[in-house]
């Protein structure tokens, strides 16, 4: 048999891995979810285009944990810490920037998921349009001393 035919075709050890990897990922998918940061009512714990990553569901939803959960007006939901668990089920939520919780008690049951861990890419861009910022400026103060 040609070599050169032989080693186009994957090998089964090859395709037993990828399958696994496969099933990995959507397993992965189905535990976990990731969404953009939109707004500032988490500051500084989330800022705008943070990407938080969070595991699906209201399981070891508990006081200090940062949740996921829809609410109108707010495409994607809103990602707030629970500030306090209440009798049946309900949550007290508040954005860490917020000065009061919201308004509106949360059922527990609809709780999309409970943060596990960011992605700061918001952090990484609002630095570095910080140091771009500033080197504009210097570069401006540059040019108007060279006049």
């Amino acid at each position: 048999m040609d070599r050169g035919v032989e080693s186009k075709r994957a090998h089964p050890a090859n395709r037993v891995l990828g399958a696994a990897a496969l099933v990995a990922w959507v397993l992965v998918l189905s535990k976990y979810g990731a969404t953009v940061v939109r707004g500032s009512s988490m500051e500084p714990a989330l800022v705008p285009y943070d990407v938080a990553v969070y595991r699906r569901g209201p399981d070891a939803v508990g006081r200090g944990e940062v949740v996921l959960f829809d609410h109108d007006g707010w495409t994607g939901g809103v990602l707030h810490r629970v500030v306090a668990e209440l009798p049946g089920g309900l949550l007290r939520t508040k954005g860490d920037a917020n000065p009061s919780p919201d308004r509106d008690l949360l059922p527990r049951t609809e709780v999309r998921g409970v943060v596990c861990g960011t992605v700061p890419s918001g952090k990484a861009l609002r630095c570095a349009a910080e140091r771009l910022g500033r080197c504009a400026i210097l570069n401006r103060q540059s040019n108007k001393a060279r006049r």
